[in-house]
């Protein structure tokens, strides 16, 4: 459900994108997001990678915005991951990192 959530994020900014840059660990995910991706748009601003978050294979301040979603619960060096994020980010750059802890999300209703 989560995955459903950040891709109806992404695909209503899509529009917006000069490139956009896709990592993933998995081979599989990677060749899922191309079959999603490419028919939206232009395939020249579009990159999927397969890739390590923790050790990321771009050059320092590489990225102006980097957004991590529902990623570091799968890092075994989470910090790693952060540190990695920060490195490749421009001077002034912008990271969004979000992490959904249901175990922990308080729910109020009506009832």
């Amino acid at each position: 459900m989560q995955y459903r959530k950040s891709r109806s994020f992404l695909f209503n900014l899509y529009p917006y994108f000069g490139k956009l840059t896709g990592l993933n660990y998995s081979a599989i995910r990677i060749e899922r997001a191309k079959k999603t991706w490419i028919d939206k748009g232009s395939p020249d601003k579009l990159e999927f990678i397969q890739g390590d978050g923790a050790n990321l294979s771009f050059e320092e301040g590489t990225f102006e915005k980097v957004m991590c979603v529902e990623v570091l619960e799968w890092i075994e060096e989470p910090q790693k991951a952060i540190e990695e994020i920060y490195r490749v980010l421009k001077p002034n750059g912008i990271a969004v990192i979000i992490h959904s802890d249901f175990d922990t999300q308080v729910f109020a209703t009506k009832d």
